[in-house]
This record gives structure tokens, sequence and C-alpha cells, in this order.
């Protein structure tokens, strides 16, 4: 889905299934914060995204970045 629409239907729903993973292997009663921070790392930290592009492919951690801030926006 990478270069998508973060705001697609279908893309809110993947970040949407990605936020209550989190929040069921971490037991947290609000994940919004530990997700957000994930976010902000998958959107400017070079090393993560070397690592996670080398398997998922070009941008795609950056765009996961963006659609799980995307997903919290108001």
């Amino acid at each position: 889905m990478r270069g998508a629409d973060v705001l697609s239907p279908e893309v809110r729903a993947l970040a949407k299934e990605y936020d209550h993973i989190t929040k069921q292997m971490f037991q947290l009663p609000d994940e919004m914060d530990m997700v957000l921070e994930m976010a902000s790392a998958y959107r400017t930290n070079t090393e993560i995204q070397i690592a996670q592009d080398r398997i998922y492919g070009d941008g795609t951690t950056e765009f996961v970045g963006r659609a799980i801030e995307a997903l919290y926006k108001k």
C-alpha cells in the first residue's frame, strides 16, 4: 500500500490493526503515546528505515510512520 493516500480507508484500516496489536502486545490502557513515538522514529530515524526498508521495500517505513500519525490526527 506504500504510496497510497494515508487517509484512505484501506490504509487507515491497516493502521488501526497495527494500533490494536500494539495495545494487546504491550498490555497498555492507552497506546497512543508509544505508537506515536514509534511512528516518529519510523519517519525520522534512518537506521530504522534502512533496516526495515531492506525487508519491506524502500520508503515503507516512512510511509507506515505517516499512516500511523494520520490515524491519530483529529
